[in-house]
């Protein structure tokens, strides 16, 4: 957050960065990792979307405003894709060595992690969001409440029935965990 803040050409500037990161962190982080699927990739993209949105501090009128929400969801959006195009041309370059140096996982582990991925993209959008925020990220269940607008006892719900639903397709799909 200080490197955004030290972006800033001005205090007015830099008050509308802090809202802006306070408000919007969370849904960027996961906008970013339904794109990336990883955690690191997911805030790496929503670094350089800060970087952006520093760069046009200047233009925004309310940070608190739903357009300006929007249209930081917008610029993390084209980052992780960015970032995804740039990773999948790195991965595709170094793959013929990773799997001839024996590095990292093998195949059976990748395409396992792949379909565990693909069954838990194919979550309905709330359910996902808050397995991520509670599993990947280890908010609770209090805190999602208020990051997702439910209640504790809907959060709580959303979590049993993503986790059978999950649960559910990965047996479909003779996945083990």
């Amino acid at each position: 957050m200080l490197i955004f803040l030290t972006l800033a050409d001005s205090s007015e500037e830099r008050s509308k960065l802090e809202i802006i990161y306070a408000r919007c962190k969370i849904s960027m982080l996961c906008c970013a990792f339904r794109i990336l699927r990883n955690l690191h990739d997911s805030e790496d993209a929503v670094h350089d979307a800060f970087l952006k949105i520093a760069d046009i501090a200047d233009t925004i009128e309310d940070p608190q405003d739903s357009k300006t929400k929007k249209l930081a969801l917008a610029i993390t959006e084209n980052a992780a894709i960015d970032l995804y195009r740039r990773k999948k041309k790195m991965s595709f370059s170094n793959f013929e060595e990773t799997v001839l140096a024996d590095e990292g996982p093998g195949p059976d582990n990748i395409v396992d992690s792949e379909r565990i991925t693909a069954a838990i993209v194919s979550l309905p959008e709330i359910s996902r969001d808050v397995l991520i925020l509670r599993y990947e990220y280890g908010f609770s269940p209090e805190e999602i409440a208020g990051i997702v607008s439910k209640s504790k006892a809907a959060v709580y719900k959303i979590i049993e029935r993503a986790k059978r639903q999950l649960g559910s397709i990965l047996e479909e799909e003779d996945i083990e965990i």
